[in-house]
């Protein structure tokens, strides 16, 4: 961290001051009243506030010294560097802490900042406002150092610990009751034991009925099969049927057809029949003719009668 400048409105007897900080050592070298003490307060009361605990007087002694002597706004300002961050913190103090006004402003972006909270001092240096009077700032007339709890959580190397457990047995009573709290909070090992079977039983019926689907898809593809089977021998049953019949229905129309061509031989042969009887019948007298034209009638209605009978 590193302070850059600062603005007093109203502090002490120090009002409408301003002072910009150089790198190294700032020393200010002025007369005895001049307010020099006032001035460190003033860096302290910027990042700690004033005091807000222990005893009434403790803390009213402290903003009544402090109050502006000409009256006035009463607290101002700092610019530091923190992170490679600029803040510009603001701060005015009321006769009571519940009157006080805290303000943390991005000096670039020129917005309210939430990096750090009213206890500005504890989260930048790491200490609270009491080990930081006895280790980093010394007032007028305080120039013997005290060692109080949390410089001794330092010096045996304990500093992690937050400042209301100090001591042994609160830690070890807030960790008590972490425990108690988390072993109500947690479900018993028989009721995860409980869940954990009715896990593995759903499961298991799970795989039965993924065995079932499957059972009753090859099921399904087998009839298909036989199905597309069948109705293909029902196709070919039906061709070969329609075949025959188609066949049935050529013979029949060629016997038909043949018949008919024997009928009119038979009428043909009839006819000869007829003719040549009459030939007889003339030649009578004639016994070669009369012998020719029975031979012939004769054979004429022979084969008369055989194309009538086909």
């Amino acid at each position: 961290m590193k302070l850059l400048s600062l603005h007093i409105e109203n502090f002490g007897k120090l009002s409408s001051f301003d002072y910009v900080f150089h790198d190294g050592l700032n020393a200010l070298n002025q007369l005895n009243g001049w307010g020099k003490t006032t001035f460190a307060s003033f860096l302290k009361a910027m990042f700690y506030g004033m005091e807000k605990r222990g005893r009434l007087k403790s803390y009213v002694a402290e903003r009544s010294r402090f109050a502006p002597w000409q009256g006035g706004v009463y607290g101002g300002s700092v610019i530091f560097e923190h992170n490679e961050k600029t803040y510009k913190v603001l701060r005015t103090f009321a006769q009571t802490p519940e009157g006080d006004r805290f303000e943390l402003v991005d000096v670039k972006s020129g917005t309210i900042s939430r990096d750090f909270s009213t206890r500005l001092g504890e989260e930048i240096f790491g200490v609270g406002s009491e080990t930081f009077s006895v280790t980093t700032f010394f007032g007028q007339g305080q120039l013997e150092g005290e060692i109080n709890d949390e410089v001794r959580a330092f010096l045996t190397g304990v500093n992690g610990l937050n400042s209301d457990l100090e001591v042994s047995d609160k830690a070890i009573n807030a960790l008590d009751r972490s425990i108690k709290n988390l072993k109500t909070q947690l479900p018993s090992i028989s009721v995860i034991d409980q869940f954990q079977d009715q896990k593995e039983a759903l499961n298991e019926k799970l795989n039965e009925l993924e065995e079932n689907k499957n059972l009753v898809n090859e099921g399904i593809v087998a009839r298909k099969e036989k199905l597309k089977t069948l109705l293909q021998q029902n196709n070919s049953g039906d061709n070969e049927n329609l075949n025959n019949l188609k066949n049935v229905e050529v013979e029949a129309k060629s016997q038909n057809n043949f018949t008919k061509k024997y009928k009119t031989l038979g009428y043909v042969f009839l006819a000869l029949f007829l003719g040549f009887a009459v030939a007889c019948g003339i030649s009578f007298t004639n016994t070669i003719l009369l012998v020719a034209f029975g031979v012939l009638s004769g054979t004429s209605l022979i084969f008369a009668l055989i194309f009538f009978i086909k």
